[in-house]
């Protein structure tokens, strides 16, 4: 019920509600391969949207979300750690806010491809996703990668990275690793990207608040133009 009510929300404030219907034995399906986490939601709705707008096609139903789910090459959501924050909605903004507030980063992941600078990460957040979809926090444009590819979970003390079940996977050394605790100067290799684990030094620390943009979908209100 609460993704149901999360998606018609947002459909509404995306000025799409009246254009296009969602069958009801699709929002189970939903919350099977998202847990309820909004931005995994936003992931699948944006992708099932545009297959059903590039379709022609007003109505989501099972099949265009199983299309999307094999498409993501996703499996069913699986919590792999335990306490880890869930994004909660702010219901005074049009973002979507962390469960918790943002925390002072004391590491941060580095990103190189062939041997050039991408950008630097601070950890700030206990959620990161990583993957080729503008949506991820760490964006890695590459076709062999997937669109949520692999998340890095702050843990109390520790740092883990996930592989989310994505079809290329992700590298420590030689060894394709699904779930890995992070340790300083390791470093991760997804497709021709190298994330290396580092400590920030005291002059970068801030504290940084991160809100999650709402959901973009390429229908119009009929009474629009």
């Amino acid at each position: 019920e609460d993704v149901k009510n999360y998606i018609n929300h947002r459909l509404s404030v995306a000025g799409g509600k009246h254009t296009v219907s969602i069958e009801s034995d699709v929002f189970p399906l939903i919350h099977e391969y998202t847990g309820g986490r909004p931005r995994l939601i936003n992931i699948l709705m944006d992708h099932a949207l545009t297959c059903a707008f590039v379709n022609s096609n007003e109505r989501i139903t099972q099949n265009i979300i199983l299309i999307s789910i094999d498409e993501l090459n996703w499996q069913p959501f699986a919590q792999p750690l335990e306490n880890i924050p869930v994004l909660r909605e702010d219901k005074n903004t049009d973002t979507i806010s962390r469960g918790e507030p943002a925390m002072t980063a004391s590491r941060k992941i580095i990103v190189h491809k062939n041997g050039r600078l991408i950008g630097e990460y601070p950890l700030n957040r206990p959620c990161f996703n990583i993957g080729r979809h503008s949506d991820n926090d760490i964006v890695l444009k590459e076709p062999r990668i997937s669109r949520l590819h692999a998340q890095v979970i702050l843990n109390d003390s520790e740092i883990f990275i996930q592989d989310m079940d994505s079809k290329n996977g992700i590298y420590n050394g030689e060894k394709r690793i699904d779930l890995h605790a992070l340790q300083l100067g390791d470093v991760i290799t997804i497709a021709s990207f190298e994330l290396t684990f580092s400590r920030m030094h005291e002059e970068e620390r801030e504290d940084v608040t991160e809100s999650v943009n709402i959901l973009q979908y390429p229908f119009q209100s009929k009474h629009k133009h």
